[in-house]
C-alpha cells in the first residue's frame, strides 16, 4: 500500500509540474491532482502538540534576511501550487526574500527534504487596511517550481461550491507553525492544534469587551474567528494556515479556509482572526494565473 501511495504520489507530482511547466501558467490544484491529502492521520488534538513528520506538507517559512545576510523566519505561510505561497499581507517587507518548504524541525540540521527557494515577486491585496487589518492576505511568487513529495505538496483551496460557501462555524479546524510572529518567537518543532469556529457575532463581542472593535467591517464575512483560551493562533505563524479536512476524491484532503491575520497574543476569551480564505478566491486565482 505504501509504495503504491508513493508511486501514485510521483505520478501526479510530475503531470502538475509538467502541465504548468510547459505553459507557465499555474492554477489551483484539485484533489484529483493531489492536493490537500497528508499521509498522517489525525485524531483530536487536544491543547497544541509536535505534528508529525509530514504531517502538513504545504506548510512554508517565511524567511527575511538582514543588512548582515543572515536569515530569520519570522512568518508563516501555505504552499497553494508548485510556485505560489499564501501567506498575510502583514508579513510582508522589504526584507522578505525566502521561501521555505519541507521543514520540521529547526534544530535538526540534518533534515534531508528542505527546500530553500528565493522568493522574486510578492502581491498584497489592494485593499489592506492596516486599521483593521481586512483583507490580510499576499501570493509570494517563488524564483522557481518546486518538486512535490511525500512532504512537500500545495494545500487545496475551497474553488467550488459547496466549500464556497461553508460557514465553519462550531467546527474544529487545524492550525499549525512553529508559533512565529512578527516578533520573531518560535518553537523549534511544527506544533499543532485545533481550534473551534465561532461566529462573527460572538467574535465582535468578545473583542468590544477589550476595547478592541476599530471600525464597522472589522468582522465581517471577509473574517473568520477561531480559538478558546490556550488553544488560539499564538500557537501558529502569522500568515500560516487554518486547515480543515473535507472529503472528496475519496479520501480526506485538507482544504486552506483561513489565514492567520491577528490577536490579542494570547489572551483568554479572545479568539483569533483570520482572513477566510473563500472569499478570496477569486483573487488567489488570478494572482497565481499571472
Amino acid at each position: 500500500m505504501r509504495s503504491f501511495s508513493v508511486i501514485s504520489c510521483v505520478i501526479w507530482c510530475l503531470m502538475y509540474v509538467n502541465r504548468a511547466a510547459a505553459t507557465e501558467k499555474y492554477t489551483l490544484p484539485t484533489p484529483e491532482e493531489g492536493c490537500g491529502f497528508s499521509k498522517v492521520t489525525h485524531k483530536k488534538i487536544v491543547g497544541g502538540t509536535p505534528a508529525k513528520l509530514g504531517a502538513w506538507p504545504w506548510m512554508a517559512l517565511i524567511g527575511y534576511t538582514d543588512n548582515e545576510g543572515d536569515l530569520t523566519w519570522r512568518c508563516g505561510g501555505s504552499l497553494i501550487t508548485a510556485k505560489h505561497v499564501l501567506t498575510a499581507y502583514h508579513c510582508l517587507k522589504s526584507t522578505l526574500t525566502t521561501v521555505r518548504l519541507g521543514e520540521h524541525d529547526l534544530s535538526d540540521e540534518s533534515e534531508t527534504n528542505i527546500v530553500d527557494i528565493p522568493v522574486v515577486k510578492v502581491r498584497g491585496h489592494p485593499d489592506y487596511s492596516k486599521l483593521d487589518k481586512r483583507n490580510d492576505l499576499a501570493v509570494l511568487y517563488m524564483e522557481r517550481a518546486v518538486e512535490f513529495s511525500t512532504q512537500i505538496r500545495p494545500i487545496c483551496i475551497p474553488i467550488n461550491d459547496p466549500l464556497r460557501s461553508k460557514d465553519y462555524v462550531e467546527s474544529n479546524p487545524f492550525a499549525a507553525g512553529w508559533g512565529l510572529t512578527e516578533k520573531g518567537s518560535k518553537s523549534s518543532i511544527l506544533l499543532e492544534v485545533q481550534v473551534p469556529v465561532l461566529s462573527n457575532e460572538e467574535c465582535k463581542e468578545k473583542y468590544n469587551a477589550i476595547k478592541s472593535v476599530v471600525s464597522q467591517k472589522q468582522f465581517d464575512s471577509a473574517v473568520l474567528c477561531a480559538g478558546i483560551p490556550g488553544k488560539d493562533s499564538c500557537k501558529g505563524d502569522s500568515g500560516g494556515p487554518l486547515m480543515a479536512p473535507e472529503f472528496a476524491a475519496g479520501k480526506f484532503v485538507y482544504y486552506q479556509i483561513g489565514i492567520i491575520s491577528y490577536g490579542i497574543g494570547c489572551a483568554e476569551n479572545v479568539p483569533g482572526v483570520y482572513a477566510r480564505v473563500q472569499t478570496y478566491v477569486d483573487w488567489i486565482q488570478q494572482r497565481v494565473a499571472e
